[in-house]
């Protein structure tokens, strides 16, 4: 269907009108269920966007205290907004006459949408028998050669574009000139059924619509640097963030995270440095993400928001561990002042491709215990609350016990290299998509002197729990255990993982993680050298002066991107507090002079990471430093 929308922008409205009646007779329960919609639903996120004259828009549809309280709020849309769902039909035909009346060319220009664009994300999505569509258009709307090519789903190079930060995925692109964004008729609100979300970006030397990765002409400063699929140089701020930067799941259609700003939180330590709190303070109104947790605070005021990780085991039973699967962090949010927050979307991992998602619930835990709600809508990676309270809070699955098809969720590898020896071992970690969990394999593994591999990214597919897993190789590898049991395992658990030792790390290193029920790869990857930290012997590591040590003077000298070494570092081995007095000096060489004041607090597993930084900046210094 994505493949076959590809033609549409040549499409004459007789076209789209046979798609049309195509559809209604191959697919006619979906199409009734999309007719039977509002105007205003459909078109919720471009008029909470786009219109204009909202107080007298207000005076029209509200009683005087309902206007009131819309008129006075910064968003004024979003507000109408959050009573339009529980409104019958003569209300909302009331507020499309009112619209009509106050921003004519808005709706003349909305309503003049084919059904076929329209609901163009929800078909894609769902659309069954899409042969047999295919059939019937063949001779009429389309060629042969095109029902072949979108049979075989082949990509059309001239449907790819470039951003500023690599290729991007297969695009779907309308020929026209517009001046906005503007998403599909769901992108919030209305029934939950339709999550549907999808990124549309004008390109400003094509006048195009770009669904699909949005186009990044800057970089917020403080991100750091790992390596995309296409092995060029991409910015993020931390792990979180650099697995978010991968496609997550070929079934579910892309986030629009252009509509959120993301902010990194301060974060604040407790004084043994083994937990986290994370505090984010807004000045105004706005829909924010954390870079670190992916929790999303749609706000209507300036508000506090501080919160941590906590653990489901602690607080759910037996018998509703049983009940339900935990399918998101548990959060525990504290929020000041309180009703501050409009809305919160908290991450989950299912992949809800064909699921009911009747059978989620966001579980709330207060002093009478657990209490479950429905989310307010799902978009593909979160779930929505709107006017939420705040407490311990998160995501569970109902469990089906008569059902044998388990619930897929999306799934990520992580892979680390274990402290440094002459042979190389590698850790490979199966997980779910949850923040605790790649956060709680971090910690350990930092604990460990281990350094991160940038092979890691999501699997090829949505997994189930209680399926099994091997690495295969075709290099000379041992395993252990030899399988990897995929679970549910809680972040405060330790999680599992497979050993891969190899006794020699300077050739390319193949890896396979294959589903052993089936034998077809979930995941594959080549590690090359240059991949991994250098391997000495363990005498070695005791014995010689590590190399930030030993080259101090030339470094201080010659190392010029100094604030990318600090971005790096940020987090990971310097504070805040230490990060911003370093970057306050005026020179390079007065900028590492600071930093090095700091190194003799270090442990190698520090210094470790700064020498990684130095060689991802500095690739050639440090080789030949090193006498290479």
């Amino acid at each position: 269907m994505r493949k076959l929308y590809e033609l549409m922008p040549s499409w004459d409205r007789e076209f789209k009108d046979r798609l049309y009646e195509l559809l209604k007779k191959t697919n006619t329960a979906l199409i009734k269920e999309l007719e039977e919609g509002h105007f205003v639903d459909w078109h919720r996120e471009p008029l909470i966007r786009r219109v204009s004259n909202v107080d007298a828009l207000c005076r029209k549809v509200l009683s005087n205290e309902q206007c009131r309280s819309v008129v006075t709020d910064p968003l004024k849309m979003w507000k109408l907004y959050e009573l339009v769902p529980h409104w019958e039909l003569w209300r909302k035909d009331r507020l499309h006459q009112a619209l009509r009346e106050t921003n004519r060319a808005l709706v003349e220009e909305l309503e003049g949408k084919h059904f076929i664009d329209r609901h163009r994300e929800q078909l894609i999505q769902c659309v069954s028998q899409v042969d047999r569509v295919l059939n019937y258009l063949q001779g009429k709307v389309l060629s042969k050669k095109q029902c072949w090519d979108i049979r075989t789903k082949r990509v059309n190079p001239q449907m790819t574009m470039m951003t500023t930060q690599g290729p991007m995925p297969p695009l779907y692109i309308e020929a026209q000139g517009f001046t906005d964004l503007e998403s599909t008729p769901v992108l919030q609100g209305g029934p939950a059924r339709y999550s549907w979300n999808q990124k549309l970006r004008p390109s400003a030397t094509t006048g195009v619509r770009v669904v699909g990765e949005s186009l990044h002409s800057s970089v917020p400063p403080f991100l750091t640097t790992h390596r995309d699929k296409a092995g060029k140089p991409r910015q993020c701020q931390n792990l979180i963030a650099y697995l978010r930067g991968w496609d997550k799941c070929d079934r579910c259609v892309a986030e629009n995270e252009g509509l959120s700003e993301e902010v990194k939180p301060e974060i604040i330590q407790d004084p043994d440095g083994n937990h986290e709190t994370y505090r984010l303070r807004f000045s105004k109104p706005g829909w924010f993400r954390c870079s670190e947790t992916d929790l999303q605070f749609e706000v209507r005021a300036a508000v506090t928001i501080q919160f941590e990780y906590s653990s489901w085991r602690k607080h759910m039973t037996e018998l509703q561990q049983e009940q339900w699967m935990v399918a998101s962090p548990l959060f525990d949010i504290r929020v000041e002042p309180a009703g501050a927050v409009a809305a919160v979307h908290l991450p989950h991992f299912l992949c809800l491709r064909e699921a009911d998602n009747s059978r989620m619930k966001i579980a709330r835990f207060v002093d009478e215990g657990m209490t479950l709600e429905s989310p307010t809508w799902v978009r593909p990676f979160h779930a929505v609350l709107q006017n939420p309270g705040f407490s311990l809070i998160g995501v569970l699955w109902q469990m089906m016990k008569k059902k044998k098809k388990k619930s897929p969720v999306h799934s990520i590898v992580l892979l680390y290299q274990s402290q440094k020896r002459v042979n190389l071992t590698l850790h490979l970690y199966l997980i779910p998509d949850d923040s605790s969990r790649i956060k709680a394999v971090e910690v350990y593994e930092h604990k460990c002197k281990s350094c991160f591999v940038s092979k890691s990214h999501f699997t090829t597919k949505p997994l189930c729990f209680g399926s099994c897993y091997i690495v295969s190789s075709p290099s000379k590898i041992t395993v252990t255990p030899k399988e990897l049991p995929y679970l549910n395992a809680c972040a405060e658990v330790p999680q599992p993982f497979i050993e891969i030792h190899t006794k020699d790390g300077k050739k390319e290193l193949e890896l396979s993680l294959v589903e052993k029920s089936d034998e077809k790869p979930i995941w594959q990857a080549v590690i090359r050298p240059e991949d991994l930290m250098p391997s000495v012997s363990s005498t070695e590591m005791q014995t010689e002066t590590h190399f930030v040590n030993q080259h101090r003077e030339q470094l201080i000298q010659r190392v010029t991107a100094v604030d990318g070494v600090l971005d790096l570092l940020c987090g990971r081995v310097l504070d805040t507090e230490q990060y911003q007095s370093v970057r306050a000096e005026k020179t390079n060489p007065s900028k590492m002079r600071k930093l090095y004041e700091l190194v003799p607090s270090w442990n190698t597993g520090c210094k470790d990471q700064f020498y990684q930084a130095l060689k991802e900046k500095h690739r050639h210094l440090v080789e030949e430093l090193e006498g290479r």
